[in-house]
This record gives C-alpha cells, sequence and structure tokens, in this order.
C-alpha cells in the first residue's frame, strides 16, 4: 500500500498548489489590483486576514476540489493508521477516486485492503453497523465539548475510543457528544455486510465460482457505490478461473513417463544401467548436475519435468534439494510476467497464506487490462517493476517450500 499512498498523496499535493495559485491571483487580480503599495501598507495582521479572506472565498469558488483535498487528506490519514479501523464512507471514496481519476489498478487494490479489514474487524456480524453522522456532530451546539477537542478526535481517527473512555478528562463533553451521536448516528449495516460477502467470495477458490456468484459480486459493489468497477471485476474473476483450468489441462500433459514396469510392491523397482543413462542424458540437456548450473533458462514445466526424471531413478533427497534450491533460486530472477503465468497455479494454492494472496491478488490487477501490452514503454517498464517486486515478494515469502513442483513430479509418475 506505500505506493499507492505516495499516489495519493501526489494527487493532494497537486490539488493544494493549484488552490495556493489560485489564491495569489485572486490576491493579485482582485485584491491588490497590481497596486503591490497598498501590500507594504498593510500591518502583518491585516495581511494575514486579507489572505485568510481570499483564501476561503476561494474555497467557496472551486468547492469540489476543497471537499475533495478535505476528504484526500482524511483518507490518506486513514491508510497510514497503524492499526485498521472500519472504513465504510464508499461514496465518498469513489468521489474521491473519480475526481482526481486515480488508475483502475490502484482503486481495486484499496478496496480490497478496506473489505479485508471491514471483514476482519466485524467480530458481530448479526450486529448492525452504525457510524458517527461527522457533519451534524461538528455543527451542533455542545455546552461542556469543545469543538476543536472533537475536531481533534476526528482527524485522530479514534472517536469511538473516545465514546468508549470511560476516564476521559471532559467526562460531561464526552457525554454530551454520544448522547448527539446516539440521535444522529448512520446506519451503514447494509455496507458492512456487503463487504463481508464480497470478502468471503473473493477468498474462495476462483475455479469453483459460479455465475451465481458474480452476480452477487455485482450486487455488493453497487451496494457500496463502486458499481463503476463491478463488470471489470468479474470479467478479471473469470478470466482467471479460464486461465487456471487450463493450467490444469495443460498439467496433465507435461513431460513423459519415464518409469520401468514394475511389480506392484513395497520395495523400490530396480532400475537397470540402460534407463539411468537415459535419464541422466535428458537431464544433461538442460543441467549440469555435476556444478549444479543450468545449461538454459528453464520454464517451471521444465523444472518440474527434470524433478520428475530425478524421481523416476530414485535420485537421493539432497540432491534433489540441491538441484530445487539452485533452479528456483535462477527461475526468480527471471521475466516477472511470465513468473507469474507460468506459477498461477502454485501461488493460488499458497494463497491460504494472506501475505502471498494479498501480493498476488495486486499482480492480476495489474495486469487484468489487455492493453498494458499496447501502453508506452515508460509505462510498461512501471508496471513491469511493480509486478517484479510482487513476485520478489512472494518468493521471499515462500523460501525453500517446494511442496507444489514435487507433488506436479510425482503425478507425472502415475
Amino acid at each position: 500500500m506505500e505506493e499507492i499512498i505516495k499516489e495519493l498523496e501526489s494527487h493532494l499535493e497537486n490539488l493544494r498548489n493549484q488552490e495556493h495559485a489560485d489564491v495569489c491571483a485572486f490576491i493579485n487580480n482582485e485584491v491588490l489590483k497590481d497596486d503591490s503599495e497598498y501590500y507594504r501598507e498593510l500591518t502583518e495582521v491585516e495581511r494575514e486576514k486579507m489572505i485568510a479572506q481570499c483564501e476561503e472565498r476561494v474555497r467557496i469558488d472551486n468547492y469540489d476540489r476543497s471537499y475533495i483535498i478535505h476528504l484526500l487528506s482524511s483518507f490518506i490519514d486513514y491508510l497510514c493508521l497503524e492499526e485498521h479501523q472500519v472504513f465504510l464512507e464508499f461514496d465518498k471514496l469513489a468521489e474521491i477516486f473519480k475526481y482526481i481519476n486515480l488508475n483502475t489498478t490502484s482503486q481495486i487494490k484499496v478496496l480490497l485492503n478496506i473489505i479485508r479489514a471491514n471483514h476482519k474487524l466485524d467480530v458481530n456480524s448479526d450486529e448492525p453497523t452504525f457510524v458517527p453522522n461527522v457533519n451534524a456532530l461538528m455543527e451542533y451546539e455542545y455546552k461542556y465539548m469543545d469543538k476543536d477537542e472533537l475536531r481533534t478526535v476526528f482527524s485522530e481517527h479514534r472517536f469511538e475510543a473516545f465514546l468508549d473512555d470511560e476516564t476521559y478528562e471532559n467526562r460531561r463533553g464526552r457525554d454530551e457528544v454520544e448522547k448527539r451521536y446516539e440521535e444522529t448516528k448512520l446506519d451503514f449495516t447494509v455496507r458492512q455486510r456487503a463487504s463481508n460477502t464480497l470478502d468471503d467470495i473473493l477468498n474462495r477458490d476462483w475455479k469453483e465460482l459460479t455465475e451465481e456468484d458474480y452476480q452477487t459480486i455485482i450486487k455488493n459493489m453497487n451496494e457500496i457505490f463502486f458499481n463503476h468497477l463491478a463488470y471489470r471485476l468479474v470479467k478479471l474473476l473469470k478470466k482467471q478461473k479460464k486461465l487456471a483450468n487450463d493450467n490444469e489441462e495443460n498439467a496433465k500433459k507435461l513431460g513423459v513417463d519415464t518409469r520401468e514396469t514394475s511389480s506392484n510392491t513395497e520395495s523400490k523397482p530396480v532400475i537397470k544401467q540402460r534407463k539411468l543413462n537415459q535419464v541422466y542424458y535428458e537431464i544433461g540437456k538442460l543441467y549440469d548436475l555435476e556444478n549444479f548450473k543450468t545449461k538454459m533458462p528453464l520454464s517451471l514445466n521444465e523444472i518440474i519435468y527434470l524433478l520428475s526424471l530425478m524421481y523416476s531413478i530414485n535420485m537421493e533427497s539432497k540432491v534433489i534439494d540441491k538441484f530445487l534450491g539452485s533452479v528456483m533460486h535462477q527461475y526468480f530472477k527471471g521475466n516477472p510476467f511470465v513468473i507469474y503465468y507460468e506459477s498461477y497455479d502454485k501461488f493460488v494454492k499458497m494463497s491460504s497464506n494472506s501475505d502471498i494472496k494479498g501480493h498476488l491478488d495486486m499482480i492480476e490487477y495489474l495486469l487484468s487490462d489487455f492493453a498494458i501490452f499496447m501502453c508506452t514503454s515508460d509505462k510498461y517498464a512501471e508496471i513491469k517493476e511493480m509486478v517484479e517486486e510482487e513476485i520478489k515478494a512472494i518468493g521471499d515469502i515462500i523460501g525453500n517450500d517446494y511442496t507444489y513442483e514435487k507433488t506436479c513430479a510425482k503425478k507425472q509418475l502415475i
């Protein structure tokens, strides 16, 4: 998420720079009217007051931009929180993304992170979900609560903790705010349950998703104001399902069966010298067993094929492990797009690890647009670098776990 936060911060900075430029232009054109002497005659207090008035005028004249600056600043603060909090103001989030024209990939990644956090934090899913009506709370005339104090509570995203704090110093003010909250709170139960439903579906094996599931996704994306991404997401899920099924079919056609026919006993079959020579010859075409080096860049299918040959002659496990360590280390240095498509089934099978699933989700959305391969060279390089970072992160998590490769290789012997 760090890259997304930086991207949002860049948009926020641009909007603030535009606002500042408009304020300067307004002062020069409408207030001073090229009379710089007038400005010099003002006292410091008068200058500050004049500038504040001009800033307010520009914000009023450009209300939409001012509103988005406020929303975007608060949302970035939310993303930077050390601990996740429930976020259900999807309507405002959609407004932000539309105004700054945030790219689809970033939108989806942010949305998935929010949905995941919302579902995780919804410990009482059968109970209704309420959120504070900030405007109603801030516009109310309190007797004991200072509005600047309450504004700080909201800006620091600790309203819930504020209500639960029985030791809060300004107890009468806290009780006053709590009473107003109960009178004006907003029912966001539908949005919370939509988050839960979406997270449930997207955490399932995508190969098992049905047309009914796709329609449920569309319905719940509409509930959280992201209908503009609903059909795109469904299209992507269908594409990934087809890819996964195609890979499963192709896996059955990999390699060759190099076994000798043997009796059905528990002892290992005797390997004839002729077969040993043949298998070592086949391995030697692609891999130098003596020095544990590849003779050419290997695809994942070729690695699994070599592994199946090794199993076919009962090669020692320590040799096999050394082979896998060397080839897989080299493999993950290859083209990230190739690694993703070749290793997709492996990554999916290991996606019960939430960290792996998070990185996999990001790659899938980065590559969801076919136009990526027809874009400018700079954009292509940028996306390739991002995919490469995600692949590296997955590789670091997987480490020396070669269960997938071993299982696939042994299946070729059946």
